[in-house]
Formats: C-alpha cells, structure tokens, sequence
C-alpha cells in the first residue's frame, strides 16, 4: 500500500512540476509581449520585401489576447492574438482588414527570440513568409 501511495504521490508532483513549467512558459510569453509596443522591422512575402507597407505601424499586445494595431499613434484595428509558449507559436487575427494587417494573420513558428525581437516564419499556400518584430 505505501508503495502504491509512493508511486501516486511521485506521479503527482511530476505532472504538477510539468504543469508549473508549461504555466511559466506561458506567461513569459504573455509578459515578453505585453511590455512595451512592437514594430515590423521585417517582412518577407516570398521573395517580396514587403516591410515598407508597414510604416507607421506600431503592435500593442494586451494580456487578454487582443492586439492593437497603431497607425500613426491611433488605434486602426483592434485583433486577438495567443502566445504558446510549449510549441513556440504565435497566432494573430485581424478580421475584415487588408494588407498589410492581413498579412499578420495565421499562426506564426517563431524561430528565434529575445526581450526585445522575435523572428518568425509562416507558410501560406507554399509560399514562405518571414516577420521580424522588434521591441519599440
């Protein structure tokens, strides 16, 4: 009986362990993006440099997954967003906007990030895309 209260207990505090690992991945994800506004300083459509269509755009992230878009100061498109800190993906939403803001949307593999950039890429219809936010 104890051992079988053991091998519960173990399995117990290692899927809390899990847990907690996954709820602090999380929420560096959520705190890395909520703190201070992003800008597109890359973006690859193809072969196509594509970042001069967003000049003038600045990314607000709020910790209850919307995502304003700043054009110029003023909020132009409000969207969601969802940071997944375990398959280090990010998704964006835009409803009834179009480029650049369409561009944004879709879930995004992020392949390198710091406090301050994130480099991520995307596949739409075959065609590679490539973003690069960095922290204003």
């Amino acid at each position: 009986m104890q051992r079988l209260f053991s091998f519960l207990l173990t399995a117990l505090l290692v899927t809390s362990c899990k847990e907690a690992i996954e709820n602090a991945k999380e929420d560096a994800v959520i705190k890395a993006m909520t703190e201070g506004q992003w800008k597109v300083s890359n973006y690859q459509k193809g072969n196509t440099d594509a970042t001069s269509s967003f000049t003038g755009y600045l990314f607000q992230f709020h910790k209850d997954q919307r995502v304003d878009a700043l054009k110029n100061s003023a909020v132009e498109k409000t969207g969601t967003w969802l940071g997944d800190g375990t398959n280090f993906t990010i998704q964006a939403s835009f409803s009834n906007v179009a480029e650049p803001l369409i561009l944004l949307n879709g879930t995004w593999q992020i392949k390198k990030t710091t406090w301050t950039s994130v480099d991520a890429i995307q596949s739409v219809n075959g065609e590679q895309r490539v973003l690069r936010l960095d922290k204003q």
